[in-house]
């Protein structure tokens, strides 16, 4: 024998909604609180973002949700760690500084070259 599911009505307009509406798809009406199917716990919807707050009961389509959050977090707060760049010390810069004039005085004297 399976259980059967509860229904779930608008106290406004009485129509059927889904378990987990904030509002009612066919009045508009704003539910002020949800309750657990499960343990009867009443709250906001924001207290059963992760499911119910008292039994930890999760529908399969919070489940899913709650999913593609994680996946979605875990994306966001992804980082990048480069390491940390070196000092040049001052003998460093000098010795670069030199390499780039004499490559430099090489350029212009394979363009005078070339010109001539």
């Amino acid at each position: 024998m399976s259980k059967q599911k509860p229904n779930y009505f608008c106290e406004a307009c009485g129509e059927q909604v889904d378990k987990w509406d904030i509002r009612c798809p066919h009045c508009g009406k704003q539910f002020d609180s949800i309750k657990c199917p499960q343990c009867n716990y009443s709250g906001n919807a924001q207290e059963f973002s992760n499911g119910c707050p008292s039994c930890g009961f999760m529908s399969e389509e919070q489940k899913k949700a709650a999913a593609i959050r994680n996946k979605t977090a875990q994306t966001k707060t992804r980082t990048l760690n480069l390491p940390s760049p070196q000092s040049v010390n001052t003998g460093g810069r000098i010795l670069l500084v030199a390499v780039l004039l004499a490559l430099i005085a090489g350029l212009a004297r394979w363009i005078s070259l070339l010109a001539a």
